[in-house]
């Protein structure tokens, strides 16, 4: 066994060169991986496969690095797509945007928007089964305080602008 060759290092030399030890193995490797970009004249650093975030980009969206925009493409409503968490995305020509299918199928449902506390829940947990008798609305909002009269308040307001007609009886001593 040989110690690395570097001055004040007494860690063991490693076996694929016997001079250094691992630790200056990876900076050494990591001065000679800087890749430049496959692309002509680019120059910037790679970052996947072979190219440039830049040209990666164009490279997974057009399948030509060197296309920039196909003139007249845009994306076709109707299409969608799974996120990386199993959700399934479309669409939507309204915003131009793609969409959780989940939460536009709760919209419909519900005729109005959601808020941005209200969230929908898969009833058997399979994220792509959009079916509406699968689908729940949860609400994350809630009050502050922890006084039952803030708390009621609160409820009642939350019943109200979800449809529901509130009757009170009781008197306010």
């Amino acid at each position: 066994m040989t110690l690395c060759s570097i001055s004040n290092c007494d860690k063991l030399a490693i076996k694929r060169n016997r001079t250094i030890c691992n630790a200056h193995d990876c900076k050494e490797r990591r001065k000679q991986e800087t890749r430049i970009c496959s692309v002509l004249d680019c120059g910037k650093k790679v970052t996947a496969h072979t190219f440039c975030k830049a040209h990666y980009n164009h490279w997974k969206d057009y399948g030509d690095p060197l296309i920039r925009k196909i003139p007249g493409r845009v994306r076709t409503p109707g299409v969608w797509h799974y996120t990386v968490y199993g959700y399934i995305e479309r669409y939507d020509p309204n915003t131009k945007k793609f969409r959780a299918e989940h939460r536009i199928t709760m919209e419909r449902l519900l005729g109005r928007l959601l808020t941005s506390t209200e969230t929908v829940h898969h009833k058997n947990g399979i994220r792509d089964d959009n079916r509406e008798e699968n689908l729940e609305l949860w609400d994350s909002s809630h009050p502050r305080g922890q006084r039952v009269e803030d708390k009621v308040s609160w409820c009642i307001e939350f019943l109200i602008n979800n449809g529901y007609a509130v009757f009170c009886n009781k008197e306010k001593s």
